[in-house]
C-alpha cells in the first residue's frame, strides 16, 4: 500500500501528491489517500498502463481531486485496470470528459464518487467513456452540475458501461 497525504499536512506518508504515487506504483498496488487537514488535491491525474486501486480515507465529502479549471482531474488510458473509490472530482475543464476521461482497454470501476462542476468543450461534461474499451462500472456515484458543448452533460458512453445505484442530475 502506498500512502498519500497532501503537502499541507504531509505527516506519515510516502507521497504528497496522488500523481507521484501513481507514477511509483507497480501492478496490483493500492494507493491510499488521506483526507488530511485540507482534503483537496489540486491535480490532473493521468493513469496509463497501470493496474491500481485508489482509495480515499473518508469518502467524497472529505477527499477532493480538483482540476483547478485548467484541465481534466482524471484520465485513464492505455491498458490500465483501475478501481477508484471515495473521491469528489470537480472543477475540470477539457474536451471529451471534463471530469474523467476513460480510454483504457483494462476494466475500470468508479465507486462512491461525486463528479460535479466540470465542463467539457466536447462531450461528457462529467465523464467520457471512449469506444472500443474494456468494461466500465459506475456504482454508487453522484454525477451532477456538469456542462458540455456536445452531448452528455453527465456521461457520454460509447462502449460497455454498467451504471448501478447512481444519481445523474443537473
Amino acid at each position: 500500500t502506498i500512502l498519500v497525504r497532501n503537502s499541507a499536512d504531509p505527516g506519515n506518508s510516502d507521497f504528497t501528491s496522488i500523481q507521484s504515487a501513481i507514477n511509483a506504483s507497480c501492478s496490483g498496488d493500492t494507493i491510499f489517500v488521506y483526507s488530511g487537514t485540507f482534503g483537496t488535491y489540486s491535480e490532473h491525474l493521468t493513469i496509463t498502463d497501470k493496474i491500481v486501486t485508489i482509495l480515499s480515507e473518508y469518502g467524497p465529502s472529505s477527499t477532493t481531486i480538483d482540476g483547478g479549471g485548467t484541465g481534466r482531474p482524471v484520465t485513464i488510458t492505455g491498458t490500465s485496470a483501475v478501481t477508484m473509490k471515495g473521491f469528489s472530482i470537480t472543477n475540470g475543464l477539457a474536451e471529451d470528459g471534463g471530469g474523467i476521461n476513460i480510454s483504457s482497454t483494462g476494466g475500470v470501476l468508479l465507486e462512491n464518487l461525486n463528479v460535479y462542476g466540470n465542463q467539457s468543450s466536447g462531450g461528457g461534461g462529467g465523464i467520457f467513456i471512449g469506444a472500443d474499451i474494456a468494461n466500465t462500472i459506475i456504482n454508487s456515484c453522484k454525477i451532477y452540475n456538469n456542462e458540455c458543448v456536445g452531448s452528455g452533460g453527465g456521461i457520454v458512453n460509447q462502449d460497455s458501461t454498467i451504471v448501478l445505484n447512481t444519481l445523474i442530475y443537473n
